[in-house]
This record gives structure tokens, C-alpha cells and sequence, in this order.
């Protein structure tokens, strides 16, 4: 039996359940290898040795193996988990992209468990992903595979690549579709990309207004204190520097509305932008 390498272990669910990849951890959370928070690990970084995750002192290794399913190693795990996060594959320069995904999803037209599972938009299977190790896929599981209407993926760790094993009952315009549906998502999400480059570019605009706002404020202040020494009946030469406020708050108060007016332009046309989002399910 191979040896267990909890070091190798690469996704894990934080104390707020959230699927967290080893990149995105910090010692300030707790994690847990199982969403239910019933096996505790802990983060470990160092300034020489890169990240990793260990048990805490009552955890087993044999807890662990039970968790994976006795034979399952941390590599195949965490290609998985890979696959079903990022809902992502890669196969001979085609990107397929899943809008949603499952692990270990039971086919139950032939009663099988397959790794990953990815579907469209309306639920349908999109593809299967068997991740391979160690022991490639078996004759007697390919013909079970070419009984159901959806292409069955083999993604091998150690090279890196996939390879379709089954094409199962699945016909030329289904493919096609696929590539179509997948395409459409990939430009869809970089037009969502595109619409956070706007909103960060305005919300830059707005900080920038603001501090043009104080600062001119703080230019209108003096001049305030004099109108209130007219007010109160101080001379005429106050009188001249009261009028020429008087017309520069006038203009400050355009300059301001003229701000406000294409604040609110900006938030019309982003909110478009969103709904155009929102029209293609993103």
C-alpha cells in the first residue's frame, strides 16, 4: 500500500466551510479535511519549508484513509477536487468548461461512480472524469461507459493529460454543442472580467472626485468666515471678496452637480452591464 502523505494534501475546507486551496490558507483560520469539520488539520508555513497541512495529534492516518475511501491517495484526491472546483478541463487544446460539477457522481443508468461530473446549464451530464494514478480504466468499465450519452474523460496525473475513453451514445451535434456552450462561457466570463475592470476604474474616478471635493472645500472655508464678517457688517472691500465667493461657490456647485450627474450615468451603464451578465447566467 502506498504511503500516506498528508503533506501532499492540497484542498481543504476552512472553519466557515469554505473549499480552500493551500495557496489561499493562513494560519489565523482552522481547517478541516471534510466539510462537516470532523477532521481537524492544521496549516503549517515557514520560511524555508513551503506550506502544508498536518493532522493534529489525535487524528490517524486510518481516519484520514476512511474519509478518502481506504485506497484513494492525496494525488488522486486533490486532482479531483481540482477538476470540481474550477469546473475546467483541458483535452487536445480545447477547453471544456462545465457550468456546474460533482465528485463521485453515481451514473445511474449503469449504476456507476465516477470521479467528476460536469453539466450545462440546464442540469444535463456535460462529461465524465475518471482520474487515473496508478490503475487505468478496465475494458469491462469503458463497455459500461459506451451505454450512456456522454463522453467519458481519463485524466492522468502523471503525465498531465486527458484522453477520451468513451464516446458513449453521443452524437455530432451534442459535441457540437458542447464546444458551443463552452465557448459562450468563456466569453462571457471574461465580459464579466471586463465589467470588474470598470467598476475598479470608476470607483478610482469617485475616490479621485472626492478628494478634489475636499480639497476645494477647504479653498471655500476662508472664504465663508468673511461672508459671515459681512453679514455682520464689516467693509466693503469684504463686500468685493464676498461677491467673488459668491460666483466661485456658484461654479463649485455646477462642477459638483456636473460630478454627480456622470456618477450616476456610470452606475446606469454598469447596471446594464450587469443585467447582460445576468442574461447569460453569470
Amino acid at each position: 500500500m502506498e504511503k500516506f502523505k498528508i503533506k501532499d494534501l492540497q484542498y481543504t475546507y476552512n472553519h466557515d466551510g469554505i473549499f480552500t486551496h493551500i495557496d489561499s490558507a493562513n494560519k489565523q483560520d482552522k481547517y478541516y479535511l471534510d466539510i462537516d469539520k470532523n477532521i481537524p488539520l492544521v496549516f503549517c508555513k515557514g520560511s524555508v519549508v513551503k506550506p502544508y497541512f498536518r493532522t493534529e495529534a489525535n487524528i490517524s492516518a486510518d481516519i484520514l484513509r476512511e474519509y478518502l475511501g481506504g485506497s484513494e491517495s492525496l494525488e488522486h484526491y486533490n486532482a479531483k477536487m481540482e477538476f470540481w472546483r474550477t469546473k475546467k478541463m483541458l483535452s487536445n487544446n480545447n477547453m471544456i468548461v462545465a457550468h456546474t460539477s460533482k465528485v463521485e457522481y453515481r451514473i445511474k443508468e449503469i449504476n456507476k461512480v465516477v470521479d467528476v461530473a460536469f453539466f450545462d446549464e440546464n442540469g444535463d451530464l456535460l462529461i465524465a472524469i475518471e482520474v487515473l494514478h496508478t490503475n487505468p480504466k478496465k475494458f469491462k468499465d469503458i463497455q459500461k461507459f459506451n451505454q450512456i450519452n456522454t463522453p467519458v474523460y481519463e485524466y492522468n496525473i502523471n503525465t498531465r493529460t486527458s484522453e477520451l475513453i468513451s464516446y458513449g451514445d453521443f452524437n455530432e451535434e451534442k459535441r457540437k454543442k458542447q464546444q458551443r456552450d463552452s465557448e459562450r462561457i468563456v466569453k462571457g466570463k471574461e465580459h464579466i472580467q471586463r465589467l470588474k475592470e470598470d467598476i475598479r476604474r470608476f470607483n478610482k474616478k469617485v475616490r479621485e472626485d472626492d478628494e478634489n471635493y475636499e480639497e476645494e472645500r477647504a479653498e471655500i472655508e476662508p472664504i465663508e468666515r468673511e461672508i459671515n464678517l459681512i453679514e455682520r457688517g464689516y467693509g466693503s472691500n469684504l463686500y468685493r471678496k464676498y461677491k467673488e465667493s459668491e460666483y466661485y461657490n456658484s461654479e463649485l456647485q455646477k462642477q459638483i452637480e456636473r460630478i454627480t450627474d456622470e456618477r450616476r450615468a456610470r452606475e446606469r451603464k454598469l447596471q446594464n452591464y450587469s443585467q447582460v451578465a445576468l442574461n447569460l447566467n453569470f
